[in-house]
């Protein structure tokens, strides 16, 4: 078996996910990612394995979320010259909001691919054969056949795996949430303002805020899948992102309201109903969560432009 483009291994053997930023867009990259850095000049992530079929499953939603990051730092660079200062603070109804966003994304991703079956491999696979195509890249190896996988639902396989992996997981934010390190969640983070169109200022002291609260409500999540995994029902909350009024002074979002409600069971391969829906930001892209071994690919919910994010790795994205 041969690596996947951009897969590398680091001093102790284990294998990373690795992309070179484009020179026009380092700056802006490094602001999105929010390091502290003048310029991010590679993408970086650790897979947390040293064999090689594993890291080929982990490296593709990582490389797509990538991808995505590549995108925003685009946008950010055509926006016009005059476009608002960021935002120097959150209220707390807009912290909760936000990590119930996070919440609710998370199980919506995990309940898609739970009852999707074969056919929700079939979409996700011709999604990102598109999305690699135009990076002049090709879709490896497929961690399933067709043939493996029910209509609908869950191999034996697959649950074993999520199982797995939510034991390596679930530990490690844990460990991040009693530690208070919330750079565990960046990724959620800068997701969670794109999703509500807020521009929020690195300095911002609502930034750490925000981390320990996306930081809890991934961990409840993670909980709740392996509470799905042991067979216990689990509702997904439905969500709404939807514009209240016109934008804050000295923001870049209008007053968002998100309505979260519990759906009816949704009928096994069809897609869950999570509406993302923010007229005055262009671009929404929804997250779906670390967890894809069980499935092996992943691919958006709501928006035919939606990028997923990375694997279940607590692993920076940056070098």
């Amino acid at each position: 078996m041969r690596a996947l483009m951009g897969l590398i291994k680091d001093r102790h053997g284990t294998w990373c996910a690795q992309q070179r930023v484009p020179k026009r867009l380092q700056v802006a990259v490094a602001r999105l990612l929010g390091k502290g850095k003048p310029k991010q000049v590679y993408l970086k992530r650790s897979l947390a394995t040293k064999d090689l079929r594993s890291a080929n499953i982990r490296a593709k939603p990582v490389q797509m979320e990538f991808d995505r990051i590549l995108r925003d730092a685009g946008a950010t660079v055509r926006k016009p010259s005059g476009a608002p200062q960021a935002r120097s603070s959150l209220n707390a109804t807009e912290i909760r909001l936000m990590a119930d966003y996070v919440y609710a994304t998370t199980l919506a991703w995990d309940e898609r691919w739970r009852v999707g079956g074969r056919e929700e491999l079939r979409r996700s696979e011709a999604e990102l054969r598109e999305i690699l195509k135009h990076d002049g890249r090709e879709l490896g190896a497929l961690a399933y056949s067709y043939q493996e996988l029910p209509p609908h639902g869950w191999s034996g396989s697959q649950l074993a795996n999520s199982r797995a992996e939510l034991d390596e997981s679930l530990p490690s934010m844990r460990e991040a949430l009693a530690l208070g390190d919330v750079s565990a969640v960046q990724d959620e983070v800068l997701l969670a303002l794109h999703a509500f169109g807020i521009d929020l200022a690195l300095d911002s002291l609502s930034r750490p805020l925000l981390g320990i609260a996306i930081l809890r409500a991934y961990v409840r999540a993670l909980q709740a899948i392996g509470q799905r995994n042991d067979g216990s029902p689990v509702e997904t909350p439905e969500v709404l992102i939807t514009a209240k009024s016109a934008p804050e002074a000295g923001g870049t979002s209008p007053n968002f309201l998100m309505i979260v409600a519990s759906p009816k069971s949704p009928v096994a391969g069809s897609p869950v109903r999570l509406k993302a829906t923010a007229p005055t930001c262009p671009g929404l892209r929804d997250k779906a969560p670390r967890m894809t071994t069980a499935v092996g690919l992943k691919h958006s919910v709501g928006s035919p432009a939606a990028m997923p994010s990375s694997a279940a790795t607590k692993g920076s994205a940056t070098k």
